[in-house]
């Protein structure tokens, strides 16, 4: 549940006037059940990749309020889980999280995964490292939050079906009166 802080206070007395304020440390949305089928052949790439859009919508988790175009946010991504629920990741190289800005910008890695050579046995759950710290607020101006996933690696011909968690840290602020 969020924390909220609601401050209300008289700007005549105070001069402070009338604002709302969240900060939340780690707020967990998953993504369940997306499939990576169809692997696809990259220049440059040595094994085949599969890929994914997904996006949280992180507005939804926010306050009525803090969604208007004037209210201050930061989100930044803190972890990343990927579970399989079908197939496995055994053989899994490489998974990346490529954050897509929609604005035409160039994609950017966000978090990844390497395989550890050690690790022995099968594979259904991957941490992500994060690499990249970034505000998202911007994104929820669109209320979501898009982004890519990509799988590298000698996988399975089945399709790979997962869960993926995201939790992120989420700091708003809203003035009414300014």
């Amino acid at each position: 549940m969020l924390r909220i802080l609601t401050v209300l206070s008289v700007a005549l007395l105070t001069g402070c006037g009338m604002y709302m304020q969240i900060e939340e440390p780690r707020i967990c949305m998953t993504r369940e059940n997306v499939l990576f089928d169809n692997p696809v052949v990259i220049p440059g790439v040595s094994v085949p990749v599969r890929e994914r859009t997904i996006a949280y919508d992180i507005g939804k988790a926010l306050p009525d309020g803090l969604d208007d175009d004037r209210a201050e946010i930061e989100v930044r991504l803190t972890a990343l889980r990927m579970k399989a629920t079908q197939g496995d990741l055994t053989e899994l190289a490489r998974a990346t999280l490529i954050y897509d800005k929609q604005d035409g910008s160039e994609l950017y890695p966000m978090a990844e995964y390497v395989r550890d050579p050690a690790r022995q046995g099968e594979i259904r759950d991957v941490e992500f490292e994060i690499v990249k710290d970034e505000d998202l607020g911007p994104a929820l101006q669109k209320r979501k939050a898009p982004f890519i996933v990509m799988l590298e690696g000698d996988l399975p011909d089945e399709d790979i079906v997962a869960d993926i968690e995201a939790c992120f840290f989420i700091k708003g602020r809203m003035d009414y009166l300014d």
